[in-house]
């Protein structure tokens, strides 16, 4: 399965979406990769590594759930396990068995727990048709007053590229952008990170 996801993301990168934006020549190095997954989609990137540990050199898991993630990965990979507040908060839209917290705890080091306050699961959406769609299901606990443009435009992509510019391109500073709160352009609650294999935080 491992195989067949990579293989599908590799066409459709190198075949379909880099000639689509005007790449000539370019193609994705797979040697390098980093993967990222958005609530139960956790559960799929779990599988993947689980039969390939050798897949990628670098996850993120925003706001994870999974229905089968039930013991430790075994093996390390620099890992975020990251969440929000108001996902917590009823209507509870995240799993508290197994979230954004057991992710962390059964992640081998490297590891990096995060916890955004004033946020929730829906916010990393586009504005229309998903957070419209979410705030009106009201499945969700949202906060309308936040500043969603700063989260999914700044914080979002600096974290990400934190954790993948350490870990993928060598860049090791980059990681002190999410193990220090005062950069932070959003209020955390809970950070956390085991990055030499001692607790820190």
């Amino acid at each position: 399965m491992a195989f067949q996801y990579t293989q599908q993301l590799t066409d459709n990168l190198n075949q379909h979406a880099l000639p689509g934006q005007g790449a000539v020549n370019v193609s994705a190095d797979w040697k390098d990769l980093g993967l990222m997954s958005h609530s139960l989609g956790a559960d799929i990137l779990i599988q993947m590594l689980q039969q390939n540990n050798s897949l990628a050199r670098a996850v993120a898991f925003l706001e994870p759930g999974s229905l089968h993630y039930t013991k430790p990965l075994g093996f390390s990979i620099p890992a975020l396990s990251y969440g929000t507040q108001l996902c917590m908060e009823k209507p509870r839209c995240c799993n508290m068995k197994y979230g954004y917290f057991h992710f962390y705890d059964e992640l081998v080091c490297p590891k990096i727990l995060m916890n955004v306050t004033g946020y929730g699961h829906c916010d990393i959406l586009n504005e229309t048709p998903g957070w419209k769609t979410c705030r009106l299901s009201h499945m969700c606990k949202i906060d309308e007053s936040n500043n969603r443009d700063l989260y999914r435009e700044v914080f979002l992509p600096g974290v990400l590229s934190g954790l993948f510019g350490s870990y993928l391109q060598g860049n090791g500073p980059m990681v002190d952008y999410i193990t220090t709160r005062d950069k932070m352009p959003v209020p955390l609650g809970q950070l956390e990170f085991d990055l030499q294999c001692t607790r820190g935080s």
